[in-house]
């Protein structure tokens, strides 16, 4: 078997696969910063990690 073959010739080979993903516009809509406070932005000062809000 090849790379990204599929065994036993069943099943499709990836780069047929990967040609499946569907491929669509962007949604930006739904994510609220406020939603996940306990991201921290990865800036350290000398007082700790900086939170923004």
């Amino acid at each position: 078997m090849r790379p990204g073959g599929a065994p036993d010739g069943a099943g499709l080979l990836l780069a047929d696969a990967i040609k499946q993903i569907p491929v669509a516009e962007e949604k930006r809509t739904g994510y609220e910063r406020d939603s996940f406070k306990h991201w921290v932005d990865k800036t350290v000062t000398a007082a700790g990690p900086v939170r923004r809000s």
